[in-house]
């Protein structure tokens, strides 16, 4: 079975699918249970789309080893326990008849336990048995659950939603990430909400501004909810169909899992502090930005820390110190001198919450970036459209300017202009 976890790397090459290193190792190390959990929504269920989902599984199953739970949508219906239990049963066969193993869970391994509010009884999941369901996973088998539980109290079964159900299970089994397969939520105003990885606090903007309908809005809570319980490096993703020419080709899943995704990304962004530069290891900070820039075949020029440690520079850098910042001021604004995260943590949301959090403490910020990196000039043209800022083509760089005022820009862009090349290509 290590061997077969091996491909993932493999398998997100010949697929195209773009990816972190820190998920590969991730997918290729953890126990086989903590990998994922998968809500699968009541639409998906339907003929065509759950042979789709099920070719995918069970791809995932004979090239990588994986046995991911899925947990049933219940569409808009009430469901009794003949029902469910039929619902199980059709996705058992579909899986079957794909090729992969898979059992139906007992209800009563989710936990259920009553409590009174002001508005009423409520039932809360207070434990998932999670043994049958680890069970399954390491006898090679995909284990289904439906989004029912069971109360001790009065020994009923009771229905749930099943992204509660999917989010708890992520938590007892302590998985990597939860992935919501479902229609692609094409309700929002702007399309292009759909591909983007979002923190809580862009959440929230979208909920005052009224962009997000009700449904993708309470999955996004829900998955916020469980985030902030994990903590950084998992994640919540929810999925987008993808067709050609009218015909269902992926639901999303093996993009998602392996992936940084095709959907909405949500994950909680890691912490990040703030330094003088005189109380952080230049050494060790030297190393961590060129192993960063070394996939660009650059680094750092020799000397260039004591160049600017009489500029006042302030280093930023996450919790766990896998990517950083180094600003200093110049007139009218703070210069963003380097920005970069280690390679293998690049696609989990470090250097967009540092230069989100530099944004937000100097006010205004001005940096520029090389114009052969075109992978940088297409995200800073996102973050200066996102935060309305300003960018103007100084041959041979891109210079950018967020929070700085009209009339003092044209003297902004004359320093950083001036400023001499900080990076070389390395030899040898």
């Amino acid at each position: 079975m290590l061997n077969t976890r091996k491909n993932v790397k493999n398998i997100a090459s010949s697929l195209g699918i773009r990816t972190a290193k820190f998920w590969i190792e991730a997918l290729q190390t953890l126990p086989l249970h903590r990998i994922g959990t998968i809500k699968v929504s009541a639409q998906i269920q339907q003929a065509n789309t759950l042979q789709q989902l099920a070719a995918e599984i069970a791809f995932l199953a004979s090239e990588a080893g994986f046995y991911l739970p899925l947990v049933l949508g219940k569409g808009s219906q009430v469901m009794g326990r003949t029902e469910i239990k039929s619902q199980q049963d059709l996705v058992v066969d579909a899986l079957h008849n794909a090729g992969v193993h898979a059992v139906a869970i007992d209800p009563r391994c989710v936990l259920l336990q009553s409590q009174e509010t002001i508005s009423g009884r409520s039932l809360l999941v207070v434990t998932i048995d999670t043994k049958p369901i680890v069970q399954a996973i390491y006898d090679h088998k995909v284990p289904v659950l439906s989004p029912v539980g069971y109360c001790q109290e009065d020994r009923l079964f009771y229905e749930l939603t099943a992204i509660n159900v999917a989010k708890e299970l992520v938590k007892w089994l302590q998985a990597l990430k939860l992935i919501v397969v479902g229609n692609r939520p094409l309700s929002v105003q702007d399309p292009q909400l759909i591909f983007k990885t979002y923190s809580e606090l862009e959440f929230q903007k979208m909920v005052y501004q009224g962009v997000l309908p009700p449904d993708l809005s309470a999955y996004m809570r829900e998955g916020f909810d469980l985030l902030k319980y994990l903590g950084p490096n998992h994640s919540m993703q929810i999925t987008s169909l993808s067709y050609r020419e009218g015909k269902l080709q992926s639901t999303g899943l093996l993009e998602e899992l392996i992936g940084n995704g095709s959907g909405i990304k949500l994950v909680i962004p890691p912490v990040i502090t703030a330094y003088p530069f005189n109380v952080v290891k230049r050494d060790l900070l030297l190393q961590m930005a060129n192993q960063s820039f070394s996939g660009q075949g650059r680094e750092i020029i020799n000397g260039y820390f004591e160049h600017i440690r009489d500029k006042n520079p302030t280093v930023y850098l996450d919790s766990q110190e896998k990517g950083g910042a180094i600003t200093y001021p110049i007139k009218d604004s703070e210069y963003l001198c380097k920005l970069f995260t280690l390679s293998d943590y690049e696609g989990l949301g470090i250097g967009s919450s540092i230069i989100e959090t530099v944004i937000m403490q100097k006010q205004r910020l001005a940096w520029r970036t090389s114009l052969t990196n075109q992978q940088a000039v297409d995200w800073y043209g996102k973050l200066i459209q996102e935060y309305q800022g300003i960018s103007e083509k100084h041959d041979p760089y891109m210079i950018y300017g967020i929070g700085i005022p009209q009339q003092a820009w044209k003297k902004v862009v004359q320093q950083i202009v001036s400023i001499p090349a900080t990076m070389i290509y390395k030899t040898g």
